[in-house]
């Protein structure tokens, strides 16, 4: 089945428009979920110890790569 690109357009509008339509009906709940807090901000700090088995995994499984890094082209797919 071949399926072209106006096809999938005309598909995900129905979807979004639906769902925007039911989201219509989802009454909001006004003051019970907000949360005082006394700072809004996290303190910056040195982080976590990396993984070192997840860096060298995404390395090994990486198509392009030079040294530590991933070569990867900004905005590719899309046309």
């Amino acid at each position: 089945m071949v399926v072209n690109q106006e096809t999938i357009q005309k598909q995900a509008k129905e979807i979004l428009d639906k769902f925007s339509k039911e989201l219509d009906k989802v009454k909001e709940q006004v003051g019970e979920t907000f949360v005082e807090r006394e700072e809004d901000r996290r303190e910056e700090g040195e982080g976590k110890e990396g993984d070192s088995y997840f860096r060298e995994t995404m390395l090994k499984n990486a198509p392009s790569k030079e040294g530590d890094f991933i070569v990867a082209e900004k905005g590719k797919w899309v046309k």
